[in-house]
C-alpha cells in the first residue's frame, strides 16, 4: 500500500529549525516526505527542494511592497518566496501539506491543489513584536492572511495552550498543542560539583531581544559558588561581542562553543541548572515555551526561569526549579541563592521524571493524529 505523500513547507532552514527538522525526522516513518524550505535537513528517506528568496529589484518595488503590507495586502511581499524552478517540483502532487508559520500559508494552498492543508503556527503572528515598524507594516497583513486562510485549513497546531486560546478566541479555530520537545534522551541527573559550585547553562542565540545581559547581572550578584556558561549559536554577531565585553570582569561567566542540535541535551547534562529569563516584551514572549526549556528537562537539569506563564505552569506541575518573582536580575539572584543541595537534587530528580512526558514522541503523536484526521476528511 502506497504511503500518503506529505509536503512539509517552511520558509526557514529545515536543518536549523528544530520544529521543522523533527517533523521530517519522525513523519518519514508514516509518509513519503518532501521538505520545501531554505535549507536541506539531510535526512534519509526525505526528499528536499529549495525555496528561493527573491530580493526586491529596486527602491520603488520595496516601497510598493511596504505600502501594500501596511494596507493589509500580503501578496506582493510573499511573492518573493517561490520553489526553485529546477528539479521538476511543480509537477509533483501531494496528498497533504503541512505548512509551518503564517507566511507560507498562501503558497501551501497553491501547492496543495485541493488536498488538505494543516497549519502549524509556531507563534501568534499578529503580535510578534510591539515595535512601531511591526505594527505599521506587518500586523494588519498577518491578521488578514490568517483570517483568509485559517478557515480553509483541515487542521491546526500550535506550541502551547495559551496561544491556542488566543487563536480560538480571535479566529474561531482551536489548534491542537504540539510542544517543542526534543527526542527522549537516556540520561541521569549530574552529580554535584566536587567544589560545591552550582553550575548553570543557557544555550540559544545572542540577540538583543533575549536580554542575556540580565543573566550576566545575576551572576554578578551571586558571586562565588555559582557559575554560568553561555553556549550561543552566533558568536560572529555584534551582540555576542557585546556580551563578551559585559562579562569580561566576571570569573563565574564563561562562553563555550555551540554544538549540533542533536547533541545539546547530552552536552548540557553536566550542569545543575538551566536558566532562562525572557521579559514579556510581546505576546509570544509572554506565552513562550521554547525548545531550550524542554532541552533542560531532557538534560535532567533543575530550571531557573522568570514568571513566564507557560514555562512556570510546567515548572510548578513537576516541581522542576525556581521561578523568580519578576524578570529582574535581583529577583532571579534572590531565588537561586536560596537553593539548598537537597532542594537542587529534588528538582533534578523531578526533571528526570518529567522527561518521560515532555519528549518528541509524545508531541509528534499529537501531530500524527491531526494529519490523520485531515486525510480522513
Amino acid at each position: 500500500m502506497q504511503r500518503p505523500r506529505l509536503l512539509i513547507l517552511s520558509f526557514t532552514n529545515a536543518a536549523r529549525d528544530p520544529r521543522v527538522f523533527r517533523q521530517a525526522l519522525h513523519l518519514r516513518n508514516d509518509f513519503d516526505v518532501t521538505v520545501l524550505s531554505r535549507g536541506n535537513p539531510e535526512l534519509e528517506r526525505v526528499d528536499f527542494h529549495p525555496v528561493e528568496y527573491r530580493k526586491a529589484e529596486s527602491l520603488l518595488v520595496k516601497l510598493h511592497r511596504a505600502g501594500a503590507m501596511a494596507a493589509g495586502d500580503y501578496t506582493p511581499f510573499l511573492k518573493r518566496f517561490r520553489p526553485a524552478e529546477s528539479g521538476g517540483f511543480h509537477e509533483r502532487r501531494f496528498d497533504i501539506v503541512l505548512v509551518n508559520d503564517a507566511m507560507p500559508l498562501p503558497l501551501g494552498f497553491e501547492l496543495a491543489r485541493g488536498c488538505p492543508v494543516v497549519f502549524d503556527a509556531h507563534e501568534y503572528y499578529p503580535e510578534q513584536s510591539r515595535t512601531l515598524s511591526y505594527r505599521l507594516f506587518f500586523q494588519k497583513a498577518f491578521t488578514r492572511l490568517l483570517h483568509d486562510h485559517i478557515p480553509a485549513t483541515a487542521g491546526m497546531t500550535t506550541v502551547c495552550p495559551g496561544i491556542a486560546d488566543i487563536y480560538e478566541r480571535r479566529f474561531g479555530k482551536r489548534p491542537d498543542v504540539v510542544y517543542n520537545a526534543p527526542e527522549y534522551c537516556r540520561l541521569t541527573p549530574s552529580k554535584p560539583a566536587a567544589d560545591g559550585t552550582i553550575r548553570m547553562i543557557h544555550h540559544g542565540i545572542a540577540a538583543p531581544g533575549r536580554r542575556l545581559e540580565v543573566m550576566i547581572r545575576v551572576m554578578e550578584l551571586l558571586g562565588a559558588g555559582f557559575s554560568l556558561d553561555l553556549m550561543l549559536a552566533n558568536p560572529e554577531s555584534p551582540h555576542y561581542k557585546k556580551l563578551l565585553n559585559i562579562s569580561s570582569g566576571l570569573a563565574n561567566v564563561s562562553f563555550r562553543p555551540p554544538v549540533k542540535m542533536s547533541e545539546i541535551c547530552k552536552t548540557i547534562n553536566e550542569y545543575d541548572i538551566g536558566m532562562y529569563i525572557l521579559p514579556e516584551t510581546s505576546t509570544n514572549n509572554a506565552f513562550a515555551l521554547p525548545n531550550k526549556f524542554f532541552e533542560f528537562i531532557q538534560a535532567r537539569l533543575a530550571i531557573a526561569i522568570g514568571p513566564s506563564r507557560e514555562m512556570a505552569s510546567i515548572t510548578k506541575e513537576f516541581d522542576l526549579g525556581v521561578i523568580s518573582k519578576d524578570f529582574t536580575a535581583e529577583s532571579m539572584a534572590a531565588a537561586i541563592s536560596e537553593l539548598t543541595p537537597s532542594r537542587l537534587d529534588t528538582f533534578k530528580s523531578n526533571s528526570h521524571r518529567a522527561a518521560e512526558t515532555y519528549n518528541a514522541d509524545a508531541s509528534i503523536a499529537t501531530l500524527r493524529n491531526v494529519l490523520s484526521r485531515a486525510l480522513e476528511r
